[in-house]
């Protein structure tokens, strides 16, 4: 219908979550070299470890909350969520979950977070090897080093298959570029 109207009354039609998420690749395929993410929720599912950055999974999307809660519950895994607006929910899936409610705006942070802790920093490129300070980066996300240590280190016993859901919110981030190009580091 909306492609008819296109082409009798010569209207444009604008998708602006479409184009945001068409950007947001275009950065992600430049600095991982794939045009797509490369797992869906079955493989999510089978991870021990995920992370959830970007997005509510109380109200955004109900497979990724799903997803989320199997890695916890039939994996006896662990995980990171990050989200602005805190959750009462996601610490119900189970006791690994570590939650990041950080100011909105943030997300950034928590992929440089991330970054320092699970990338090769030899294969990032300087500009961003400048910016992983994990005490500086957990202290703007408002954790305690020593503590997240001591938790991060007991979380990631016999763990061995990861997993990273993004959301919507990242495409539409004022950072949205550089969020893009860290998801694909």
């Amino acid at each position: 219908m909306l492609q008819t109207l296109k082409e009798k009354l010569g209207v444009k039609l604008i998708n602006r979550e479409a184009r945001a998420f068409q950007i947001f690749l275009e950065f992600y395929k430049e600095a991982s070299g794939k045009s797509l993410y490369t797992l869906d929720f079955k493989q999510v599912m089978g991870s021990d470890f995920v992370i959830s950055l970007g997005i509510s999974l109380r109200n955004d999307n109900p497979n990724a909350r799903y997803a989320f809660n199997n890695v916890q519950k039939l994996n006896k895994g662990a995980g990171f969520y990050f989200h602005p607006v805190g959750d009462n929910l996601v610490p119900t899936f189970g006791k690994n979950i570590e939650m990041f409610t950080h100011k909105v705006g943030e997300e950034e942070l928590g992929l440089l977070l991330l970054l320092e802790l699970f990338a090769d920093k030899d294969k990032l490129p300087k500009e961003i090897k400048e910016q992983l300070d994990r005490e500086r980066l957990l202290e703007a996300l408002g954790k305690d080093s020593a503590k997240f240590d001591k938790t991060f280190t007991k979380m990631m016993k016999k763990k061995e298959s990861f997993a990273l859901i993004v959301g919507e919110d990242l495409y539409f981030h004022k950072e949205s570029k550089n969020i893009a190009i860290y998801c694909g580091h």
